[in-house]
């Protein structure tokens, strides 16, 4: 597998990425007096500070490589479960996603199909240890919001792109039936050993073998110059008109991969809700200790 991208919220992030996660907003239009702080707001109503409200996030994003052509775009469906809240005292609304998953992934370097009796399969991973991502709203602390558009600034965004090669096995079957597909190893992994004649194992019964068949490769967010921070726009029901995060980054920013030698442009949108009961979740300006501007 040469290099390639995804993307999680994200994130990506995912990627999303993260990723990538929480709620949405574009600009309210009024002008800030004091300084404009955006909260979250469920179903229309303020969160009271320091109140987690649980969230969902959930679509298909794509990742590209930037320089163009250097990797194959990558598709994932994604999901993302976390949390959004107005801090204590004040100041822009914040979140965290704790968990995030992508199925369904076409990737034309790593294409569906079988290697020998593996089962083959493209993944965008972040291993426990790299999550909860972090988040706030940011795009808020100007004079005049009427022009104004919000993201969601996601940081500590760490992905692994991977093109797997697993089976399930039915019995005691011994490694050396699967020497085709040599397994890679890592301390975040449970994979098996590499098998030879001298010292071939048998696997247990149900154990899921898993070997990449390329080195994974890895995307994360390095602030101020690759980011994870998705335009949010206010949805409008709870029904089909659900908040929106919605990927749009510029040229030059994206997830750092491979080391730095690729840019993972993230691109396509994630509708977001209330995970208990389908909330309609948006974001608010708020100037200074008042309500809302409208």
């Amino acid at each position: 597998m040469s290099k390639k991208l995804y993307m999680g919220i994200g994130l990506v992030p995912l990627l999303a990425t993260a990723a990538f996660l929480m709620a949405p907003m574009a600009a309210q239009g009024a002008t800030c007096i004091n300084p404009c702080h955006p909260h979250w707001y469920v179903n229309g109503s303020e969160v009271a500070q320091g109140e987690e409200v649980q969230t969902l996030a959930w679509g298909a994003l794509t990742l590209e490589s930037e320089p163009a052509g250097k990797a194959a775009p990558v598709t994932c469906n994604n999901v993302a479960g976390g949390t959004v809240e107005n801090p204590v005292g004040g100041g822009s609304g914040i979140g965290n996603t704790e968990n995030f998953a992508t199925y369904q992934c076409v990737d034309t370097e790593c294409p569906a199909g079988v290697v020998a009796n593996w089962e083959k399969e493209f993944n965008v991973v972040s291993p426990p240890q790299f999550l909860p991502w972090p988040s706030e709203v940011t795009g808020s602390n100007t004079t005049n919001q009427s022009t104004k558009t919000f993201k969601l600034n996601s940081t500590g965004v760490k992905v692994e792109l991977e093109c797997d090669a697993r089976h399930m096995t039915s019995g005691n079957a011994a490694c050396g039936e699967h020497l085709s597909c040599t397994p890679q190893t890592e301390s975040t992994k449970i994979q098996p050993g590499i098998c030879s004649a001298a010292t071939s194992t048998p696997f247990e019964p149900g154990v899921n073998e898993l070997c990449w068949l390329a080195a994974p490769v890895k995307c994360e967010t390095i602030a101020p110059t690759h980011l994870q921070d998705p335009q949010l726009e206010n949805g409008t029901n709870q029904g089909n008109g659900q908040s929106k995060l919605i990927f749009n980054q510029p040229a030059g920013s994206g997830l750092s991969c491979a080391s730095g030698a690729l840019t993972g442009i993230t691109s396509q949108s994630l509708k977001t809700m209330g995970y208990l009961g389908s909330e309609l979740v948006q974001v608010k300006n708020t100037e200074g200790p008042g309500g809302p501007l409208s």
